[in-house]
């Protein structure tokens, strides 16, 4: 029987590995392009996870209603006797749906996708609303600049505008051309 040395072997797994992550975000990158609208709309992107039959990431071309996310995710439920959530409501670009079962009754959390998820999708992060973890994960910011950004909204209070993120101390015009597509900005309305 033929054996590769170890270090050959490594090479191999990883060489594989690689050509698997290049295969994987070429596959992404056609679905994107496939589903994008002619006018240029973003596609909608949705994450459903935890006890669904199909759990995965699935693309949309219009805002898709709960119930939509969850039957992409093999889930069909009852509305008012299994679960309280309205089914009907729209589920925005980049959000996760995480379904939980227990006693015969369905809870659902609608939240953010993943940082790392929301970088490979394109999909930008909220200035206002991102933590000082999901920051850091874009790149060109690194744990000690994802802190300023913090620090600077903990004092200053919300960003107004993505160009405001200038003013935090690391940040300047040259990085800022570099992650302003990561970033948005939400305004808060009181």
């Amino acid at each position: 029987m033929f054996r590769l040395p170890e270090k050959q072997l490594a090479l191999v797994v990883f060489l594989g590995c690689l050509v698997g992550l290049c295969a994987y975000r070429h596959m992404l990158s056609f679905c994107t392009k496939a589903l994008e609208q002619p006018e240029g709309a973003p596609v909608i992107v949705i994450e459903i996870e935890g006890e669904v039959p199909a759990p995965g990431v699935y693309c949309f071309d219009h805002v898709p209603s709960l119930r939509e996310v969850l039957s992409r995710g093999g889930e069909f439920l009852n509305p008012g006797r299994d679960v309280a959530q309205d089914l009907n409501a729209g589920v925005n670009r980049g959000s996760t749906v995480l379904v939980r079962k227990s006693q015969g009754k369905v809870s659902l959390n609608v939240g953010p996708m993943a940082a790392g998820k929301r970088i490979l999708f394109g999909i930008p992060m909220d200035l206002n609303a991102a933590t000082a973890e999901d920051l850091s994960e874009i790149p060109g910011i690194g744990p000690g600049i994802s802190r300023e950004i913090i620090t600077y909204r903990n004092k200053q209070g919300s960003f107004l505008n993505l160009e405001e993120i200038k003013e935090v101390r690391g940040i300047g015009e040259k990085k800022y051309r570099r992650i302003k597509k990561y970033l948005t900005v939400t305004q808060n309305v009181s």
